[in-house]
């Protein structure tokens, strides 16, 4: 009986794949194809506990943290890149609001883009998250491009009590961070 079936088999499936629907298909359309993959990666992590701005017993305001991105000078990255997609995650559970800033550097650590943005205090040392993102397209592209370090700064504000934090104090301040970049690949012909 198996055979029987394997033999209608092979004779059923060439009669239905040469009878099937097939539209006219235009072949010189693969000139004009363009795909746009999207190619996500992490950027920068960090989980600073509240006494991160405790230095010697005496309160700090500011920390900085930077990386170099060398991805986005690349040369194909500068002639295919369409459009790129930034997204930074604040979680706070520090009784501080703090003022965030992302400067986009060159080589000669000269400014090419900025993002600011507010991460809101967390009163009871719950965690609160904030998402910030920015968008590069057209002209803001070429800034993209010469951008060879990113450099993070938080500026913490004065508490509303009039406290300060010591090494003691509750609470974390984390950055998660990832871009996705859209790419045109063209096909070879072009």
């Amino acid at each position: 009986m198996l055979r029987l079936f394997l033999r209608l088999g092979t004779l059923l499936i060439p009669i239905m794949v040469s009878m099937s629907c097939v539209k006219d298909v235009d072949f010189e359309q693969v000139e004009d194809l363009t795909v746009t993959p999207a190619l996500e990666v992490s950027l920068i992590r960090f989980n600073e506990p509240a006494n991160r701005f405790v230095d010697s017993g005496i309160e700090q305001s500011i920390i900085r943290d930077s990386v170099r991105v060398e991805i986005f000078n690349d040369d194909f990255v500068v002639d295919n890149l369409r459009r790129a997609e930034f997204l930074f995650e604040t979680t706070n559970s520090i009784n501080r609001a703090f003022d965030a800033e992302i400067q986009f550097l060159d080589d000669n650590d000269e400014l090419q883009h900025l993002i600011e943005f507010g991460v809101e205090a967390s009163e009871t040392n719950q965690e609160i998250i904030s998402i910030t993102e920015e968008i590069f397209e057209n002209d803001a592209i070429a800034d993209l491009t010469a951008t060879t370090k990113l450099l993070f700064t938080f500026t913490m504000q004065a508490s509303d009590d009039g406290s300060i934090l010591d090494e003691n104090s509750p609470g974390n301040l984390k950055l998660r961070s990832k871009a996705a970049f859209y790419i045109d690949l063209i096909t070879p012909d072009e």
